[in-house]
């Protein structure tokens, strides 16, 4: 968003990808699409000048929009949060339909019988540890910390994902002491068991959390979007944002939820946000 030079790189990248992308476009001829990142956005964008009845929509994934986003051709923004409206300066439409998530995550589970089928206790605080895909979150360090923080009735259970490495070390070290999981297909379900979870500042995990009304505990985010994400997050949704193991475990000894709170956060939940993009777009198209 600072550098002078980012737009014309961006300029150029577009230009280049969508010379290669063409005859696949022109193969297609598609009537509409939507792009989900702000590269193809501007591919098409640049496409759509030679074919000027496509539709163009842009699904912003983030709680937060970078400056790529906005380029010429976009029919219809679709974006987290009506709070975030007013960081797009555009002509073209914008939708606050919030980020779209799972069809699983449009199911309101109970959470009493989740949690009977994981086998975790009414009396127990769960804590869910997520790093994505690829478990890109330091969980070893963090269950070290929560261990050694004594917790009372805390039980922590970690997911990998597709990371069978992380998986492996986690359960030689920790598998007594703690839930260990690799890539699971009923992260919705974990979700609406749980009480709380640790986790990066990624747009899509955010958006299931909101849409599960888990305690966010956001560890660490990286510079750009994901920061941007935190601070949404924190300064909206009741996010808590740590630094470093030692801030995390005072999050957790510190953190009660008011109802107020959580009515609030629940404003910023949008599960049937993929739905509502459909329909808006067929819409468009019929006429």
């Amino acid at each position: 968003n600072k550098q002078g030079g980012s737009l014309w790189l961006r300029e150029l990248l577009n230009r280049f990808l969508a010379r290669l992308g063409g005859n696949y476009l022109r193969s297609v001829q598609p009537d509409a699409v939507i792009a989900t990142h702000a590269t193809p956005a501007g591919i098409i964008g640049y496409y759509k000048k030679q074919h000027p009845k496509l539709w163009l929509g842009a699904v912003v994934t983030d709680f937060t929009i970078h400056r790529w986003w906005v380029c010429d051709g976009v029919d219809t923004y679709f974006i987290a949060d009506e709070l975030l409206r007013d960081k797009l300066t555009t002509t073209a439409d914008i939708q606050a339909t919030g980020i779209p998530v799972r069809q699983q995550f449009m199911i309101k589970h109970d959470k009493q019988k989740c949690r009977e089928f994981f086998g975790w206790d009414e009396n127990e605080r769960v804590c869910l540890l997520m790093g994505g895909g690829e478990g890109l979150l330091p969980m070893a360090e963090i269950i070290t910390a929560l261990q050694r923080a004594s917790l009372k009735n805390m039980r922590v259970v970690a997911v990998t994902g597709h990371n069978e490495a992380l998986a492996a070390q986690l359960q030689a070290k920790y598998g007594a002491t703690a839930e260990i999981y690799g890539f699971r297909e009923d992260v919705p379900q974990l979700m609406a068991g749980a009480d709380m979870i640790i986790t990066k500042a990624g747009g899509l995990t955010s958006a299931e959390v909101l849409a599960s009304g888990l305690d966010l505990l956001i560890y660490k985010p990286l510079p750009g979007q994901e920061e941007g994400n935190a601070a949404f997050l924190q300064q909206y949704c009741g996010a808590l944002v740590a630094r470093s193991t030692d801030e995390l475990v005072q999050h957790i000894k510190n953190s009660t939820v008011s109802p107020r709170e959580a009515a609030a956060c629940s404003e910023h939940a949008h599960p049937l946000a993929a739905q509502q993009i459909v329909d808006y777009v067929m819409q468009r198209l019929q006429k």
